[in-house]
């Protein structure tokens, strides 16, 4: 239904092709579903391939939140033979 938020299913996939109209394609999949992980994989015509697996953690410290995130984020640009990694801030 249309009212039901997004809570994927452990194994539950996502796969969006559209590299005819914007020159990517993605996949990605719920690894584990407490804690929650996603994992995935995107590939761009242009030469490009992004790689991510993705969890947080959180914390409520009486008058704020803080956020997390865990994992990392891989750009890989293998007709150049760069990659770039990055992780995410937390977020108070």
């Amino acid at each position: 239904t249309a009212g039901k938020p997004f809570n994927p299913l452990l194994g539950e996939t996502y796969e969006c092709d559209r590299m005819d109209e914007l020159g990517w394609r993605t996949i990605t999949e719920q690894v584990c579903h407490h804690p929650p992980v996603a994992a995935g994989h995107t590939e761009g015509k242009a030469g490009w391939i992004y790689d991510f697996d993705f969890t947080m953690t959180s914390k409520f410290r009486g008058k704020y939140l803080q956020v997390m995130p865990a994992g990392v984020h891989k750009i890989t640009f293998p007709g150049k033979g760069h990659v770039i990694t990055h992780t995410l801030v937390s977020t108070t």
